[in-house]
């Protein structure tokens, strides 16, 4: 997956300082801080993906800060949690987005404004459309992971499309693989090994 995923507008290559990246060829340039949203539908797991990448993270020597939207609903709605992750602490949440992984049309309708000049957008053009002009002529990297080639391909359920992001976001930023498993095997630890290794499945499938 990873050979398909073109970062040259976003920055140059980078070899983070901490011991859990590894020297890649396609990871973002990392700042002194950068944030991450996810977002989708309500019941696709949406936070619990985020909890992952939020893991990863942590699990790779950054310091983060949480935040999540639910919706004014009993059932339903636009579900959306982000991550800012620094290597210094954070307190708060940081103004803009440096990559926006959209689940579907509406997390880019709805969070597009937020975007940071050099940010990315990941989704799935076999999902929904997107076209440069609908960047509004900011300087942002569309990123396609064809979500459900992938699910038809690997044989994973739908639901699980949003690990296949979070192994596609992990290599983004150097993260390692076992990093990723080894949170899914925490996260997944009372479902079973099926579970645990279908998600893995996905993870691996976006990385």
């Amino acid at each position: 997956m990873k050979q398909s995923l073109s970062l040259n507008k976003i920055a140059e290559p980078v070899l983070s300082e901490t011991k859990d990246h590894i020297p890649r060829n396609d990871t973002i340039n990392m700042r002194d801080s950068f944030t991450f949203k996810i977002g989708g539908a309500a019941g696709f797991g949406i936070m619990t993906t985020g909890l992952m990448f939020s893991k990863a993270a942590t699990r790779s020597g950054f310091h983060i800060f949480d935040y999540i939207e639910y919706p004014s609903l009993i059932r339903g709605g636009h579900n959306v949690m982000e991550t800012h992750f620094a290597k210094e602490r954070v307190y708060s949440q940081e103004r803009g987005v440096d990559l926006l992984v959209a689940l579907n049309r509406e997390t880019f309708d709805l969070h597009k404004h937020e975007l940071k000049d050099g940010a990315g957008v990941m989704y799935g053009p076999d999902v929904f459309e997107l076209k440069p002009e609908e960047l509004d002529g900011k300087n942002v990297s569309l990123i396609p992971v064809p979500l459900k080639k992938i699910i038809e391909e690997t044989g994973i359920l739908k639901i699980m499309e949003n690990n296949v992001t979070v192994g596609a976001a992990a290599a983004l930023f150097g993260f390692k693989l076992e990093t990723v498993y080894s949170i899914i095997e925490d996260i997944f630890s009372n479902k079973g090994e099926e579970v645990i290794h279908e998600n893995k499945k996905a993870a691996h499938a976006g990385y």
